[in-house]
């Protein structure tokens, strides 16, 4: 073979690598748009692999109602009774504590039910029951409403307190822990699905705002603030009610933390003691082993960000709250199960800040909220997939 036959041969090959890596490169491309990450560089292996992943029909999520609540507040606490979605107290216009319950059935229509006695609460669920422990007012006292939504008396907390967590649930437990008397304080209380009260070991640290949520495996309090600043610390608490702290996260409070599949999803949250527009833009991924990942793919700046999410059926919907009400502050970022955001167009209603989101059944739902700082709303939006 000639020189100029060899020179030939080698153009021909290296046109033909080429023409192979840039169609690697727009399947991997094509295979992204769908919602599974891929590179180019992935062998084609590997790109079958992905897509075998591929979601297959048209579900997504959609706005599918605009509905009025009974009352126009924001900050509301959220549980789940049955198959209702619960939403208690929250504040006024002037920011004054409320007391008023109101429930969301399954075909959408609002009840409302008997008062709370203390104007802020955190949210938990157990067996058909919803529970609400003192937030903002300094108490002793659990209320409690079953699937029939009546009020029913529950043992209280051990310890008269504000700042309680939110409810993380395990096996037949919902457990509230931390909070604040005169000081901090790290005492646990667990309420099983007979509402018996139990006190398993205290946290690791006393600290308030944690996050709190199950993942199938632990109860998790996770993050919050004590004297010593924001905390990074874990508290895990199996089916028995035995407490670990196998890792740290970010340190933050206040953060969103929801269970994705088996996974939980810990975003949003400030970073900083005392500074309230400091928050984190960082999504932490816990799997049932607690083993952390971490992603950062929130909109916006660090500093200017609150988020709140829900799960509907194989989706995770996560608002991102900014100070500015453009239409991209009204996104909702749908995520696939790989965490790997979706090109679907969801949008709020409207821009509402310190909405809540809550899921029960084949409903998500955003609840409440502030127009602006001089206007509430009284409406909560509906979301199914199609």
């Amino acid at each position: 073979m000639s020189q100029t036959q060899i020179n030939q041969l080698t153009a021909n090959v290296n046109q033909l690598t080429g023409k192979v890596v840039d169609g690697k490169a727009e399947i991997a491309d094509a295979i992204s748009e769908k919602g599974v990450a891929a590179l180019g560089t992935d062998s084609f292996v590997t790109l079958a692999a992905k897509i075998r992943q591929l979601p297959t029909g048209t579900r997504r999520p959609y706005l599918y109602s605009v509905l009025p609540t009974n009352y126009a507040t924001y900050d509301v606490a959220r549980a789940k009774a049955g198959e209702y979605a619960i939403f208690a107290g929250g504040r006024d216009q002037a920011g004054t504590g409320q007391y008023t319950v109101e429930a969301i059935s399954p075909d959408l229509t609002m009840v409302t039910l008997p008062d709370i006695t203390s104007t802020y609460v955190s949210g938990g669920s157990v067996g058909s029951y919803a529970l609400f422990a003192p937030d903002g007012t300094l108490s002793n006292k659990i209320e409690a409403y079953n699937s029939d939504l009546t009020k029913v008396t529950v043992p209280v907390l051990s310890q008269t307190k504000h700042n309680v967590s939110e409810g993380a649930s395990v096996g037949d437990y919902v457990l509230f822990g931390g909070g604040w008397t005169t000081a901090y304080v790290a005492t646990v209380n667990a309420y099983n699905s007979s509402l018996v009260r139990s006190t398993p070991t205290a946290l690791k640290t006393a600290r308030i705002q944690m996050g709190g949520v199950g993942n199938g495996e632990y109860a998790l309090f996770i993050g919050g603030d004590n004297a010593n600043g924001v905390s990074g610390t874990v508290d895990a608490y199996n089916s028995s009610l035995v407490r670990s702290n196998p890792i740290t996260v970010l340190a933050r409070r206040k953060v969103d933390a929801v269970k994705f599949n088996d996974k939980v999803i810990i975003s949003g949250g400030l970073i900083s003691s005392s500074v309230v527009s400091e928050r984190s833009d960082t999504v932490e991924i816990l799997d049932q082993s607690l083993v952390k990942t971490t992603m950062t793919i929130l909109k916006g700046t660090s500093k200017d960000i609150v988020t709140k999410t829900a799960v509907i059926g194989e989706f995770l919907l996560m608002v991102t709250e900014s100070s500015v009400p453009t239409l991209e502050s009204i996104k909702i970022d749908v995520f696939n199960s790989a965490m790997v955001r979706l090109p679907i167009e969801l949008y709020a209603s409207d821009y509402i800040s310190k909405r809540t989101f809550l899921s029960v059944g084949d409903h998500a739902m955003l609840y409440g909220g502030k127009l602006d700082s001089s206007n509430l709303t009284s409406r909560v939006d509906v979301f199914k997939i199609d």
